[in-house]
This record gives C-alpha cells, sequence and structure tokens, in this order.
C-alpha cells in the first residue's frame, strides 16, 4: 500500500488502476486457472474477430502456447491458478486489457 498523507499511515487505494480492473474483473478472492482464461480468451477472439490457437505440441509439459491474432504467450498448468502478476504478464504479452475477458 502507498502511504497516506496523515502521519505515514497506508493508503486503503490502490497502487494502480489495472491492479484495480483486475480486482473488478477477477474479484479479491476470486482467481482463475489457466483453463477459464483459455475460455475466456476464446471468447473474446470470437467477439473480436481474432484468430485463436493453442499449440500443445510446442508447450513442455502441462504449458501451452496460446496465439492470439499475431500476438503469443504461455500459459501455464491449465488446473493451476494463475496469479495476478502472471495474469497481467499473460495480458500484456497479447495486448489486451485484463477487463476484456469478463
Amino acid at each position: 500500500m502507498v502511504d497516506g498523507p496523515w502521519l505515514g499511515a497506508p493508503s486503503p487505494w490502490p497502487r494502480s488502476i489495472l491492479e484495480l480492473v483486475l480486482r473488478a474483473t477477477f474479484g479479491e478472492s476470486q482467481t482463475v486457472t489457466g483453463a477459464e482464461f483459455i475460455r475466456r480468451l476464446r471468447r473474446l477472439a470470437r467477439k473480436r474477430g481474432v484468430a485463436f490457437d493453442m499449440d500443445t505440441r510446442r508447450g513442455r509439459g502441462s504449458h501451452r502456447i496460446v496465439y492470439f491474432g499475431a500476438r503469443r504467450t504461455t500459459v501455464k498448468d491449465l488446473k493451476e491458478e494463475i496469479g495476478k502478476g502472471l495474469l497481467r504478464q499473460m495480458c500484456n504479452d497479447l495486448e489486451i486489457e485484463p477487463s476484456g475477458l469478463t
């Protein structure tokens, strides 16, 4: 948390707009799994008319390479939860806003 203007107390406000968007999209405690991320991404691709593909041969172990138009990212284990930081990075790789995945 960022220090507030009063006696060095921590501020209840989020650090960034992106953090606020992530919390609004996925909730405070709700997390998204790799499979849920792919489902939402597939739905977004259909809505935008963008090509979507998932290459299971190139990913190692449980990892998958996901193509969204000309961009690509790696999705970890489909059954495991994705942390906020990794979710943000994957959205940046695909040049989409996390709020667009709802």
